[in-house]
């Protein structure tokens, strides 16, 4: 196919440029196309010779093709971002076109590149954007967890994506996606020297090409590539895939936007839920202050006149107790902040190493209630912390009645349950908030100390029921020492 006015030159110009050109009449057929463009659509010039502009930009049809030759004047160029297609190939291009008159015919001329690229960029960063407001909004861990890795799935070509999670001294998968056929990651010990636990170590980005991978060499799609990512001191985002070229710049660049944005919103979160524990206990503060502590003043005072005006000594021990219990709550509330401060330096702590002298601290040695130790096991934790974790827990047990206390480990952390009442499920939440209370003459800070104790170090707490109908607190995410 050559150009209808040109001695050779132009055209040799023309097929060896970068871009493609193309050229029709007022029929809207092609008179002209470079290599260029027949290249960019799965074909040869000389099939497309003669081809309308229609069969390949679906945008026309021949009776919408009249009114668009007419639109153009003289020398007019017009810029459109369309799609192309022939034969099944499909491709994102710009063109310019041009109205000349070249011998007395008028003919349109343009250029058409192929900005399919740029279009899955953009593409890509509207997703980021969008999903940017979403991770702001989230309100849980596990919502960002989510948000993240679908994300990752929907911008980049990968074959696993996982966000881990710091859970005591390990990273826990808590978000997978999988394709071609690989498997979920496993948890892996933050002293490891696996790409995941060096990137969180080191708060830098691994790239890792052909890493040692749990699939296994004799695999059909074992990872070839992998992108780990710090996402701040909360955990790590890591991007795998079969194919050992990929994880270029471009992903890289996208996947640390993904993961700076997930960060961000990690951070948010904890700073948010940080700032609700503060106004829980100044609400609780402003509770006792104007309630709790007058009420135990004012019948201090009344013994107190009782005994000048009557002489009846016995009106002291009620102006005693009510000293006792305002003493009491002031601890109590010190307890709670200074109990929700972050841990220093954890220690290795056998449960049966605690577990008994807090027992007794808590029931004395006439108790008739029982304490079972179902299996032993080793937990990082403050010892003095625990005790006190324990101590309200056992507390909390023998005043709302059952006969039986059972301690126990789990795969991740440990339990307590007892076989009194348990603790309604719609009320689960209200109990562990500090000054709710449904018993006279508690201060209502037992649970809420307890629920302090369990965030300081890190560990998840959950009430639910007990093995026999009572009340079952399990710590979960509790580190242990390899």
């Amino acid at each position: 196919m050559n150009l209808p006015f040109d001695d050779g030159n132009v055209q040799q110009l023309i097929d060896a440029v970068g871009v493609g050109v193309a050229m029709y009449d007022r029929t809207g057929r092609f008179v002209y196309v470079n290599r260029t463009y027949a290249e960019m659509l799965g074909t040869d010039r000389e099939t497309l010779s003669g081809k309308a502009i229609w069969e390949v930009n679906p945008q026309f049809d021949d009776s919408a093709f009249e009114g668009y030759w007419d639109s153009f004047g003289p020398g007019e160029t017009k810029f459109a971002e369309t799609v192309h297609e022939y034969e099944g190939t499909a491709v994102e291009v710009g063109t310019a076109t041009t109205q000349t008159t070249v011998d007395g015919t008028v003919y349109h001329i343009g250029t058409i590149r192929d900005i399919s690229l740029r279009k899955q960029r953009e593409r890509q960063l509207e997703q980021l954007n969008a999903v940017t407001t979403d991770l702001i909004e989230a309100k849980t861990r596990d919502e960002i967890a989510q948000l993240t890795s679908g994300t990752v799935d929907r911008i980049l070509d990968c074959g696993r994506i996982t966000v881990w999670f710091v859970e005591g001294d390990r990273l826990r998968p808590r978000s997978v996606i999988v394709h071609n056929g690989l498997q979920p990651p496993e948890t892996c010990v933050l002293t490891s020297d696996t790409p995941v636990a060096e990137a969180f170590r080191r708060g830098e980005t691994i790239v890792d090409q052909r890493p040692e991978d749990n699939e296994g060499p004799d695999r059909q799609t074992p990872i070839q590539s992998m992108l780990a990512i710090p996402l701040g001191e909360e955990g790590v985002l890591t991007v795998e895939t079969t194919d050992p070229d990929a994880c270029g710049e471009t992903d890289q660049y996208l996947a640390s936007m993904i993961a700076a944005n997930s960060a961000t919103a990690l951070e948010r979160l904890e700073d948010k839920q940080h700032l609700e524990r503060q106004n829980e206990r100044l609400e609780a503060f402003y509770d006792v202050i104007t309630h709790d502590i007058p009420n135990h003043l004012n019948v201090a005072a009344t013994r107190l006149d009782l005994t000048l005006h009557t002489e009846d000594m016995e009106h002291l021990d009620y102006v005693d107790t009510a000293h006792e219990r305002i003493a009491s709550v002031i601890n109590d509330m010190r307890t709670l902040v200074e109990q929700g401060q972050q841990l220093a330096s954890p220690e290795p702590v056998w449960l049966s190493d605690i577990v008994w002298s807090c027992w007794q601290s808590a029931t004395g040695s006439d108790s008739t209630i029982s304490l079972e130790l179902v299996d032993d096991g080793q937990v990082l934790a403050d010892p003095s912390r625990l005790k006190q974790l324990l101590e309200n827990l056992f507390w909390n047990s023998v005043e709302h009645g059952g006969d039986t206390v059972r301690v126990g480990s789990l795969d991740n952390g440990f339990f307590v349950e007892d076989n009194g009442p348990g603790i309604p499920a719609e009320e689960r939440d209200n109990v562990l908030t500090p000054g709710y209370t449904t018993g006279a003459g508690n201060s209502g800070f037992g649970l809420a100390i307890v629920h302090e104790i369990a965030r300081a170090h890190g560990w998840r707490l959950e009430i639910t029921d007990g093995t026999d109908g009572g009340a079952r607190f399990e710590f979960t995410e509790v580190a242990t020492e390899d």
